[in-house]
């Protein structure tokens, strides 16, 4: 009985999952019209990083940012193998030195 009133989790994880196969669709459309290749993604603002384990699956190189030090720790918590890709920083000032191939 409980897990029917769970369906809103398994929501999330199910549209997570098809938001970031659209993004893969993007750059793909993009690789090919602009006759190039893009590997690393910055994703701002970040939030706890739900489209990560996704587009890591699919060969990304994911990063992110995001101004909330409690959504940051909680992405290092789950996904802790890749805790050094999140920062902490504003979106509108920031500086990684590095480039990314989609932000």
């Amino acid at each position: 009985m409980l897990d029917e009133f769970l369906w809103h989790i398994r929501l999330v994880e199910h549209t997570s999952e098809l938001e970031a196969y659209y993004i893969h669709s993007l750059i793909k459309y993009y690789e090919i019209k602009l006759n190039d290749k893009y590997n690393t993604i910055l994703d701002v603002p970040y939030g706890y990083g739900r489209h990560h384990k996704y587009l890591r699956e699919l060969g990304y190189d994911v990063y992110g940012i995001d101004s909330s030090t409690e959504l940051i720790n909680k992405a290092k918590t789950i996904y802790e193998k890749y805790g050094n890709k999140y920062f902490i920083a504003d979106m509108r000032n920031f500086e990684l030195n590095r480039q990314f191939d989609v932000i």
